[in-house]
């Protein structure tokens, strides 16, 4: 079951660009910031053998893809972002995590969203053990959420959130 936030992001960021639903990019643009610590700090404790090599590229590519893909709408569309945005981010994520993927791993014994241990070595080892990790962690995306998203006010204060560039000048 490819349950980690990537593996869903990935999944609905390409069906996002072709329909172009701004919903679906609120929703998925905070996402990025889970691929691009993937990215920094990639977890290949699983892995074995001369196959290696080819999960590391598939890990490398799919996580630059998603970075990608929640980009675009910014530099193509002029889409933006506000802090109720993050909001609905949030309660998505809280929601997805305790209501189905929590349940998940209960039944499957497994660790999806990383809900029952912290993966090893990486940034999370400074948060405490389960399960005070959760609480701190869901604070530190909170935090990194609402610094996403204060670039579209200090760029362009006068736009107002949502609505893309071309759209606030008539075109």
């Amino acid at each position: 079951l490819p349950l980690h936030f990537c593996s869903i992001t990935a999944f609905f960021a390409p069906i996002m660009l072709l329909k172009k639903s701004f919903a679906l990019f609120e929703l998925l643009f905070y996402m990025y910031i889970g691929a691009l610590i993937a990215i920094v700090t990639p977890d290949f404790s699983y892995e074995e053998g001369t196959t290696r090599y080819v999960i590391r590229f598939l890990f490398f590519s799919n996580h630059l893809v998603i970075v990608i893909c929640l980009l675009l709408p910014i530099a193509l569309w002029g889409w933006r972002l506000s802090f109720k945005s993050a909001a609905k981010s949030v309660l998505l994520m809280v929601i997805l995590q305790f209501a189905f993927v929590f349940p998940i791993n209960l039944l499957l014994d497994s660790n999806y969203f990383y809900l029952m241990h912290k993966p090893y070595k990486t940034p999370m080892d400074v948060l405490h053990d389960w399960p005070t990790y959760l609480l701190e962690l869901q604070v530190v995306c909170v935090l990194l959420w609402c610094i996403s998203t204060l670039p579209f006010y200090i760029c362009c204060p006068s736009k107002r959130p949502g609505k893309g560039i071309h759209e606030q000048i008539g075109r």
